[in-house]
């Protein structure tokens, strides 16, 4: 063999030498796997064709593999500095409907509407604002009102029924709305009887009578004043009857009496029962009076 030959062959070694070293890969990060038939493709380096080849992981744009998984992640998850981060990492930002957009403020009560976009969470229909990141009522209580279902609000006083509010939540009844009532016809006819706010009945004891009939050594533990005052009042509260004052009464005066013993207690009943016969039997024009003073129509 001539040198010429030996050079030549030395040649054709070294030829198909560098060749082979040209097309093997080097080791294979170790984050790639065999998932499907194929292989990434390999040159001198290792390239990241996809999640298939990442072990279900993500490919940075340094064509490295994630070390934190992307999947299932609604589109909003990506590769940033070798991990995986939502929107990149961007803290200003949020993941809304699969899109990374700028984050709904919650101090505006703004909430992520599922389709790419921040809108509020204080629905106007039913007549929230949003006052602090909290949503709340435009109808306020104090001021008697309800929010009418479509963004309005509507007071919960009947004013059909002569009803205004008391500026503490409360319905009461509005005076400037009432007729007043004159004669006992007029209280007959009228459809809708109110007792009048800024009525304050008047209380005089057992008129015409004493007070503790029973009295002397029973002391004011048989006094009937208590009774009386409150039975002045059921005469003079509007849409009140005559039978069911009276009943009251009795069984008022029976309750004073019903502690006491010996002649006291004799007393005491012996009075209760004249009492009772006597509202019975002349309390009518007292009690219809009572009536006229407290009682306005409402006539809406």
């Amino acid at each position: 063999m001539n040198k010429q030959s030996v050079l030549m062959r030395i040649f054709v070694i070294f030829v198909f030498s560098a060749i082979a070293v040209a097309t093997v890969c080097p080791p294979a990060p170790p984050c790639y796997k065999k998932l499907s038939s194929s292989w990434p493709e390999c040159r001198i380096g290792w390239n990241c064709p996809g999640p298939g080849y990442c072990c279900g992981h993500c490919c940075s744009g340094s064509g490295t593999c994630c070390n934190t998984s992307c999947c299932a992640s609604g589109g909003c998850r990506g590769c940033s500095g070798g991990s995986c981060k939502v929107c990149g990492g961007d803290t200003s930002k949020e993941c809304c409907g699969g899109s990374c957009i700028t984050k709904c403020d919650s101090d505006l009560c703004l909430q992520c509407d599922g389709n790419g976009a921040c809108e509020s969470k204080c629905d106007p229909n039913q007549c929230k604002t949003c006052v602090d990141g909290e949503c709340v009522s435009n109808c306020h209580f104090a001021d008697c009102l309800t929010c009418d279902g479509s963004g309005g609000c509507e007071s919960f006083c009947d004013s059909d029924n002569c009803e205004t509010c008391n500026g503490l939540g409360g319905c009461v009844t509005n005076d400037g709305a009432l007729s007043i009532i004159i004669t006992w016809e007029d209280y007959g006819n009228c459809p809708n009887l109110k007792q009048w706010l800024g009525y304050t009945p008047t209380t005089n004891g057992c008129t015409g009578v004493p007070n503790n009939p029973a009295g002397g050594a029973c002391g004011e533990a048989s006094s009937f004043l208590g009774a009386c005052n409150t039975h002045d009042e059921c005469y003079s509260r509007c849409g009140s009857t005559q039978g069911g004052c009276d009943g009251q009464f009795g069984n008022n005066l029976d309750a004073v009496c019903r502690p006491l013993t010996g002649t006291c207690y004799a007393s005491c009943v012996d009075w209760a029962l004249i009492y009772n016969i006597a509202v019975e039997l002349v309390g009518e024009g007292y009690w219809q009076n009572g009536q006229l003073q407290a009682c306005g129509c409402c006539s809406h």
